[in-house]
C-alpha cells in the first residue's frame, strides 16, 4: 500500500527507517507532554499557537505564518508538536 505522505514507499518501510522512527517517537513525546501539562501551558499561552520541541515550549505566536517559517527552520521539523490553546471559555467550531 502507497501513502499519500510516503508516495514512493509503503508505511511499514518508512516506519522502518531509524530516522523516521525516531522522529515520530520524538513527536509523540512532544504531544504527550503537552496533554500532561495542559492546564498550566493554558494558564500562560491561552489563545495562541505553541510549538513543542524536546518536551518544552520552543516559541508560540498567534501568526501561522511565523509558525510555520520558525519550523521549517528547525534541523528536524517532524519532531515539533504544534498545537492551539484555546482560551478558557473559548468555543471553537471544527
Amino acid at each position: 500500500m502507497v501513502d499519500a505522505l510516503f508516495p514512493d514507499v509503503t508505511i511499514q518501510e518508512a516506519l522502518s527507517k531509524k530516522e523516521t522512527w525516531d522522529s515520530y517517537q520524538k513527536y509523540w513525546a512532544n504531544h504527550n507532554w503537552l496533554d500532561q501539562n495542559f492546564e498550566q501551558i493554558r494558564e500562560k499561552y491561552e489563545g495562541r499557537v505553541v510549538v513543542v520541541v524536546n518536551q518544552n515550549i520552543a516559541f508560540s505566536s498567534d501568526n501561522m505564518e511565523e509558525i510555520r517559517k520558525e519550523v521549517r527552520g528547525f534541523d528536524t521539523p517532524n519532531e515539533a508538536y504544534i498545537r492551539y490553546i484555546p482560551a478558557e471559555n473559548e468555543l471553537l467550531l471544527l
